[in-house]
């Protein structure tokens, strides 16, 4: 997942859009780019938890669910502007069609998400570094925490994010990268233990729903993606493209990924390949592109914390400072919980999922009735359908990753679990 499909706040949302109208395939590789992140090398834990079989359907289902909100977000901002004109926001969007609490659960929720992202961050640069043999990382427990965190707080002190949105978008080669490299050698090393895969696993599914949601729920980035582009009548042609083409990329990495190492799939893949020096230089690249992410990922909950507490644009110290305390917030997340998989799935199920599978039907049903005036019908009843079923997801993916995060901690105490699952 990168750090761009958290960026709703309005302010933000405006530096995505250049003077320069966007083409079909620029806007076409805006999404996928904003899909593809970190997260992609937890699918194969995540099909693990599924089975292979319910997690492909998973996939498929919830790619196609993710399409469907998404070309749900565009049709309730054509309504908003009856309203409004102007508006051209995620946030714009809550305030017209729920002006009591849409806003306000809207930014919960990406606070969670920007607070919480970068916490997962922070441990896979950990797992990253400390899985170098050639680092001395992997004998002190905090050691990468001491040299990592001070520098992500400095990068949040510029002036302007420009330099680490260009970073960040150059480091899509290396994870481009890593998953040639994860697949070239798990084709090499791989078990491919087809006895102990299991094809239906029904009580472990929520697991897998946070992570997945992670991959597809976008859903922040869809308006200021079709404001930058040049003719917006085919940007549902963009998102139907671009769903198809996330899903033909991530489904094929899961599944092998599961394939070949089947009960011993870790939740951070890497972790099962061998260690040498092509895989240690691909690792520390990630590491330092996710660096260069933190601050971005940041960057919601900082604007949005800014509203709560009353900071303005021009108390350069104090927004220095609120930067800080979020960045440390992220990193507290990483310590209590150390676990790449359960974070990632946590986080996708609280913050993005509810974002990409619970508001979007839920803000069309109420511009149904409250914007247009108009009787519920069949897409209405759908909607509220799928309000049901991700409360029903979000809820218990929320309570199995506790659950599973406590029992870690009840078998292996806190200290050894963050030797033992924040290291390869």
């Amino acid at each position: 997942m990168a750090a761009e499909e958290l960026l709703l706040t309005p302010d933000f949302s405006e530096t995505l859009v250049s003077e320069k109208k966007a083409s079909f395939w620029e806007t076409w590789l805006g999404l996928v780019k904003c899909s593809i992140g970190a997260g992609i090398f937890a699918l194969p834990w995540a099909m693990a938890q599924s089975g292979l079989v319910l997690g492909v359907i998973a996939m498929a289902l919830l790619a196609a669910l993710a399409l469907y909100t998404m070309l749900l977000l565009v049709r309730i901002k054509r309504i908003a502007q009856t309203v409004d004109s102007q508006v051209s926001t995620f946030s714009g969007i809550a305030e017209i069609i729920a002006p009591r609490w849409g806003r306000h659960l809207l930014d919960v929720c990406v606070f969670v998400s920007s607070v919480g992202i970068p916490a997962g961050y922070l441990v896979f640069i950990n797992v990253n570094l400390k899985s170098i043999p050639e680092l001395p990382f992997g004998s002190f427990v905090f050691l990468a925490d001491l040299l990592v965190v001070p520098l992500a707080i400095l990068l949040a002190w510029l002036p302007n994010t420009k330099f680490l949105a260009k970073a960040a978008a150059f480091g899509m080669s290396f994870l481009i990268v890593a998953l040639l490299l994860t697949v070239v050698f798990a084709g090499m090393t791989g078990p491919f233990l087809s006895s102990e895969l299991v094809l239906f696993d029904f009580s472990r599914f929520p697991m897998c729903f946070g992570i997945i949601s992670l991959l597809f729920c976008v859903h922040g980035i869809i308006l200021p993606l079709e404001l930058g582009m040049n003719d917006s009548s085919r940007f549902s042609s963009v998102l139907k493209l671009g769903s198809t083409c996330v899903a033909a990329t991530s489904i094929p990495f899961a599944m092998f990924g599961y394939w070949a190492f089947a009960s011993q799939t870790q939740g951070y893949v890497f972790c099962n390949l061998p260690k040498n020096v092509y895989l240690s230089l691909v690792k520390a690249s990630l590491a330092l592109e996710l660096l260069f992410t933190i601050p971005l990922a940041n960057f919601p909950a900082l604007k949005i914390f800014q509203q709560w507490v009353g900071i303005q644009e021009s108390s350069v110290w104090k927004r220095r400072f609120a930067s800080t305390f979020l960045i440390l917030i992220s990193w507290l997340f990483s310590i209590l919980i150390p676990f790449f998989d359960n974070i990632l799935s946590l986080v996708g199920g609280l913050g993005c999922a509810t974002v990409g599978f619970i508001l979007p039907p839920l803000f069309d049903v109420f511009a149904t009735r409250s914007t247009l005036k108009q009787n519920l019908g069949t897409r209405d009843y759908l909607n509220l359908f799928l309000v049901c079923m991700g409360f029903v997801l979000v809820s218990s993916t929320s309570y199995l990753n506790i659950q599973d995060i406590l029992q870690k901690y009840r078998e292996h105490g806190f200290v050894k679990s963050q030797s033992m699952y924040n290291f390869c």
